[in-house]
């Protein structure tokens, strides 16, 4: 009885990191670095992904030297907006994200609006 007890306790724990590292298995990620049309990183600008089919939605602003981060999103085709005053808003449609990808988008903000494709 005493041995059942203790068993018990220990089995719960061991499966635990199992079900944790489970969690971010087949996501993507999208990731970059911000410049203006000089080549200066651009803090604080206002970022945002969303799924085209799915309607999943995510936001973050770029750090201190223009990076930013998208971690642990579903596979899935996205639509990224990037936003700050002063500058054209940037929109990319149709970013295809596959399970465990990691997606480096370098961003340009320049003075005149434009949509990729």
């Amino acid at each position: 009885m005493t041995l059942k007890r203790w068993l018990i306790p220990v089995l719960m724990i061991s499966v635990i990191p199992l079900n944790l590292s489970g969690q971010s298995q087949d996501k993507a990620q999208v990731s970059g670095v911000i410049q203006d049309e000089m080549g200066a990183f651009v803090p604080g600008v206002d970022l945002a992904v969303r799924g085209e089919t799915t309607g999943y939605r995510r936001r973050t602003v770029s750090g201190a030297t223009g990076r930013f981060l998208f971690p642990f999103l579903p596979p899935g085709v996205y639509t990224l907006r990037a936003e700050l005053p002063g500058f054209a808003p940037l929109e990319l449609r149709e970013i295809h994200l596959t399970p465990n990808q990691t997606l480096d988008l370098p961003l340009v903000l320049e003075g005149g609006g434009r949509v990729m494709s």
